[in-house]
């Protein structure tokens, strides 16, 4: 008698390694297609206004990745020489070879927890009065789902009573929500209003946005492009709306286009 087949792996290592299917291929090479440089890429911005709609908030913004979407929000959250509170062992922790520091000169302040999960009186706790001799914390960063914890899920109620912390002690809020629709899905609540900046994820190539209050995108290109020097065509986004459509501040300023009236020469 012969062995029963074995079940196929399922790869869970990360939503990358997910193949495209044909019919993603098929709408990458049929898509219409733009420069995001000069005129914009009409696919890209049918799917960040379909993430914002999604998620209750004004704009969205496409990123190659999601180290760019996290690094780009942690910029409009923060200030040069201030603090950023967060899990010890979030992705902007260890994954990320010290962007925080690097590109927006924000010191972390890791809290540590045993599962992975912060909760409001950990963000109390690591609050210090104002001194000469500290840095002043601007932000507050929350990873859901948490990968170096297993893909645990922090709920509706914990990131409610987060952002309540966080709201009262004045700073701002960005969630890494790489996983987002999976701790939805997990959590059972359906798609809300955003904090501060969000990341989505979806099993394709180029796979991130951030999602904010509307005006924010205008700031956010510039350190896109400090990540990515400029996006042309992004067929990825045409994998991920053909998928699923899917995937702090408030800005109180008018959101102009995004995209340089200037041509260039070269």
């Amino acid at each position: 008698m012969s062995a029963p087949p074995s079940a196929p792996t399922i790869d869970l290592r990360s939503d990358t390694v997910t193949r495209p299917s044909p019919g993603m291929r098929r709408a990458m090479a049929e898509a219409e297609v733009g420069d995001d440089v000069l005129d914009g890429d009409p696919t890209t911005r049918r799917l960040e206004e379909r993430i914002a709609e999604l998620l209750g908030t004004g704009d969205a913004l496409f990123f190659p990745s999601g180290t760019q979407a996290n690094q780009t929000g942690i910029a409009l959250v923060t200030e040069p020489g201030t603090e950023l509170l967060l899990e010890a062992n979030a992705h902007l922790v260890h994954s990320e070879v010290a962007g925080v520091a690097a590109l927006s000169g924000v010191q972390i302040r890791p809290i540590t927890t045993p599962d992975g999960l912060l909760t409001a009186d950990l963000v109390r706790g690591a609050l210090r009065p104002p001194s000469p001799h500290v840095p002043r914390i601007t932000a507050l960063a929350i990873e859901n789902t948490h990968n170096n914890a297993g893909g645990r899920v922090l709920d509706a109620a914990g990131v409610d009573g987060l952002t309540r912390a966080a709201r009262d002690a004045r700073l701002a809020v960005h969630l890494d929500g790489a996983r987002l629709w999976n701790a939805a899905a997990a959590a059972g609540v359906p798609w809300g209003p955003a904090s501060d900046s969000r990341g989505s994820g979806a099993p394709a190539p180029g796979r991130s946005a951030n999602a904010w209050g509307a005006g924010c995108v205008s700031r956010a290109s510039s350190p896109r492009r400090e990540c990515t020097r400029s996006i042309t065509t992004c067929p990825g986004s045409v994998m991920i709306t053909r998928m699923r459509s899917t995937s702090p501040r408030s800005c109180p300023t008018v959101r102009p286009s995004d995209r340089p009236t200037q041509r260039r020469t070269s």
